[in-house]
């Protein structure tokens, strides 16, 4: 196969329809700046799978581009069914993950680079490798110092825990709803953890840039909300400090709906809850 370089408009392509990779759009714009493109884009012609002008490797870098307002790129074009396309893309984003360095060479190679922009390095990094080695302070155990602990030690990663945790949530806790009036943060850009990819994808596919309402409008269903725009306490450790550290008239709905619960049943509720909450909560209540 031999692969020939051509410098293509930008307009002329389109992003991967499924691309898994999760790049750095800003640092790969700062290279740019810096030093340019040094490799082309791969990009399929799309005679076999109905998708012209497809770019199979350098997503991101085009997405860079286009944020720099370049007109056109150089790439490389190859002509290949679906099944070609996914390997490429697979093996692209993959096979550089299954590397590792030389920690000796890449100190050598920081050391002889000079400046570090658009390298994905920073000088925090080029110091962290020089460093010698920090030597560790001793270690001693609690029960070496303290004698045995009176209490046992809470491990929210243990079977018990988590098996508590996924009974509250099986009963039908959602601490994020009934909040709309409150929430801790309300933007999309804090409230969905993919949202900038998610972002940069629908852009590139429409050509222009677009409001945060077209994104909520188009691509709701590709949005993963982080948790309802508010802070989640985690409520196997609510029942417990309720239930072995409070004093009795101490819950209410502001510190959330398990502490409501699980007061109510011990008789030890006292404070306001909201509208909203008690709407909720009546209507978990009918479906246990």
């Amino acid at each position: 196969m031999s692969l020939a370089v051509s410098t293509v408009p930008l307009a002329d392509l389109t992003p991967y329809y499924k691309n898994p990779r999760r790049g750095n759009v800003e640092a790969i714009a700062t290279s740019l700046q810096v030093r340019g493109q040094y490799k082309p884009l791969v990009v399929n012609a799309g005679t076999y799978t109905g998708r012209a002008m497809e770019i199979l490797a350098g997503n991101h870098t085009y997405l860079a581009a286009r944020t720099l307002s370049w007109e056109a790129i150089d790439v490389v074009t190859v002509d290949v069914p679906d099944e070609e396309a996914a390997q490429i893309v697979l093996a692209d984003n993959r096979l550089a993950d299954l590397g590792d360095y030389d920690d000796d060479l890449l100190r050598d190679v920081l050391g002889d680079a000079g400046d570090l922009t658009g390298t994905g390095y920073s000088e925090e990094d080029l110091e962290r490798m020089f460093a010698g080695p920090v030597d560790a302070a001793p270690r001693t155990s609690l029960a070496s110092e303290f004698g045995t602990p009176p209490l046992t030690v809470l491990s929210a990663r243990g079977g018990e825990w988590q098996e508590r945790k996924k009974a509250w949530m099986d009963a039908g806790l959602r601490s994020e709803e009934g909040r709309e009036e409150a929430l801790v943060y309300d933007s999309p850009q804090a409230r969905f953890i993919n949202w900038y990819n998610v972002k940069n994808a629908a852009e590139a596919a429409a050509g222009r840039s677009l409001s945060d309402d077209e994104i909520l409008k188009t691509c709701k269903e590709q949005l993963r909300d982080i948790g309802g725009g508010t802070s989640v306490f985690d409520p196997a450790l609510a029942e417990v400090l309720l239930a072995w550290y409070s004093a009795p008239a101490l819950a209410s709905s502001t510190r959330g709906r398990v502490a409501l619960f699980a007061a109510s049943c011990r008789r030890r509720w006292g404070g306001s809850t909201s509208g909203s909450s008690c709407g909720r909560n009546r209507s978990r209540r009918t479906r246990r």
